[in-house]
């Protein structure tokens, strides 16, 4: 029941209000307290660098698809403490890595040995290999040293254009692209081109080093919806190319329509 007097009303809403102002207080205190935790913790446990690597960066040049790269990089465990390598973690399946110990006297090296298989990639390419170590004393106190993999992969062959771009007005239209092997790869040879859309069509010239690509909008699809599954309509299809190289069999080429 409510105080009936008004210096009673008063006296309550007074009371209120000092409980409220402790619980304030109460609440900022424990805030406090947790931030400072929190700092604290991270203070102590935040990543560090235990290892230093000769090199830290691998760059293998120019490589070919396919290749099996291999390189030793030298650690060294510069922490001050006993380190143990709790795990190292590779940046794709196409890495692999041995170490040769994975405790750490300070200052005490070890080899990592990696072995990068680049694939049917080309260009610029790159990978890596992240190490996970730990003070014995302190396994709390984790850090992460990366070794970076780096390389420029030349296909087989090369061709003139790796997009085509239509116009959805206007008639017929045609776009010529060139094919030919890289140095060495004078054996690679273009088989068969083909495409996944009715409205493109393809033909390889007689000397097999290009070959036309002709797209008839009248084919393309004017609504996303077509009940023909052989229609793309999404206002891109591709193009692909079927060769002897071994790195590279078959490569796409993009065709957009605007």
């Amino acid at each position: 029941m409510a105080p009936s007097f008004p210096w009673a009303r008063r006296a309550a809403s007074g009371a209120a209000s000092v409980e409220k102002i402790r619980y304030l207080y109460l609440a900022a205190a424990v805030m406090a307290l947790s931030t400072s935790a929190g700092l604290a913790y991270l203070s102590v446990d935040r990543p560090e660098a235990h290892l230093t690597l000769d090199p830290a960066v691998v760059d293998f040049g120019t490589v070919r698809q396919h290749d099996e790269l291999q390189r030793s990089v030298r650690l060294r465990n510069t922490s001050g403490q006993r380190l143990s390598i709790v795990e190292v973690t590779r940046g794709c399946e196409c890495a692999s890595t041995t170490l040769s110990r994975r405790n750490l006297a300070p200052d005490q090296e070890a080899t990592l040995d990696v072995v990068w298989r680049v694939g049917a990639r080309h260009g610029a390419s790159d990978t890596s290999c992240t190490l996970m170590t730990a003070p014995v004393d302190n396994a709390r106190n984790f850090g992460w040293t990366t070794v970076t993999l780096r390389a420029k992969v030349q296909a087989e062959y090369g061709v003139s254009a790796e997009q085509l771009t239509f116009r959805r007005a206007g008639g017929v239209q045609e776009k010529h692209v060139d094919f030919w092997p890289a140095k060495g790869c004078e054996q690679v040879d273009l088989l068969e081109v083909y495409t996944n859309h009715l409205a493109i069509d393809a033909e390889i010239d007689k000397d097999r080093r290009r070959f036309t690509v002709q797209f008839d909008p009248d084919q393309w699809p004017t609504s996303t919806r077509s009940t023909d599954p052989r229609l793309v309509g999404r206002g891109e299809a591709r193009v692909t190319l079927k060769t002897t190289s071994k790195a590279e069999a078959f490569r796409e080429l993009k065709v957009a329509v605007n």
